[in-house]
């Protein structure tokens, strides 16, 4: 998550600096590149030996067993409406995040007239991640796994609302704001893979284990929530005739407003609304668990 909000919004700064533009977007391309294969060997390193490879037994135990076609464990997995929630909100959460990241800079340049504001943006959002991180176990045992997304998804909202009242004109306002959303966001980035889970579990009490073919699903609406905000961004940009790097007209000044606010303010809604329904399921859930355990017992 941390990653598909910074290194959009710290890309265009960077390239920026440099006269030849490609040049900065080779080098950020190289830096990032670099990180990435950095972080995966160093996880690799620092998790050695503590999952021992177990597919030989695993592959041998399966073999015992019925097994389950790809397809109908996909279709199990959407018969299952629990997950079909968690997923449609993992993809529409994904989709306020693509977008937010899509034009944020012309967004600060036109509209707010205040390009510095991207050194505010990328901290406070940090920050707010960073505070989430360290209080969501706590908020998850007090609410549930549902309603602290519902609970990120209010912030997020609430925090668009002083933002538009003060046309992201007052810096200190709108470090306070991201903070906010930067907390919301964490929360429900994390929350969502907690309610994957709780699915999972969902789907096992119902007789169908669902488990390997929902993180595939998981992992795959994410990607799919990405790739339909950039569509959106560019089929937008495309409407209105905009080509970057000329100065926009009014109208599409105000296109970088409702891409930046409006527009993820209603995604935050469907997000709130998804995961009513599957609060509504998890205190089932939690109540099923313990009529089995009452059961065993």
């Amino acid at each position: 998550m941390l990653a598909n909000v910074l290194i959009p919004a710290l890309t265009m700064p960077f390239v920026r600096a440099f006269d030849n533009m490609g040049t900065g977007f080779f080098i950020i391309a190289l830096v990032i590149g670099i990180l990435y294969a950095v972080s995966t060997l160093l996880v690799e390193y620092a998790t050695k030996g503590m999952d021992p490879d177990t597919s030989r037994a695993e592959f041998a135990e399966s073999e015992r067993k019925e097994t389950v076609s790809l397809l109908a464990q996909v279709k199990a997995a959407f018969q299952n409406k629990y997950s079909t929630m968690v997923l449609l909100g993992n993809m529409s959460y994904m989709l306020l995040s693509g977008l937010l990241g899509s034009t944020l800079i012309y967004y600060f340049r036109y509209y707010v007239g205040n390009e510095g504001l991207m050194g505010v943006y990328s901290p406070a959002l940090m920050a707010g991640m960073v505070l989430c991180i360290l209080t969501m176990g706590f908020i998850a045992k007090k609410v549930g796994n549902a309603n602290s997304v519902i609970l990120g998804a209010l912030l997020c909202l609430a925090a668009f609302i002083p933002r538009i009242i003060t046309g992201d004109q007052i810096p200190l306002v709108f470090a306070v704001c991201i903070a906010i959303m930067g907390f919301g966001s964490s929360l429900i980035s994390n929350m969502l893979q907690q309610c994957r889970n709780d699915a999972t579990v969902y789907g096992q009490l119902h007789g169908v284990d669902n488990s390997a073919i929902l993180v595939s699903l998981f992992t795959f609406t994410q990607k799919l929530g990405q790739a339909i905000s950039s569509v959106i961004a560019a089929g937008l940009l495309a409407a209105f005739h905009y080509t970057p790097g000329e100065t926009p007209d009014a109208t599409t000044v105000n296109l970088f407003f409702a891409e930046n606010i409006v527009i993820p303010m209603f995604i935050v809604v469907a997000v709130v609304a998804l995961l009513l329904v599957v609060s509504r399921m998890e205190k089932q859930l939690v109540r099923d668990l313990a009529a089995a355990k009452a059961a065993k017992q």
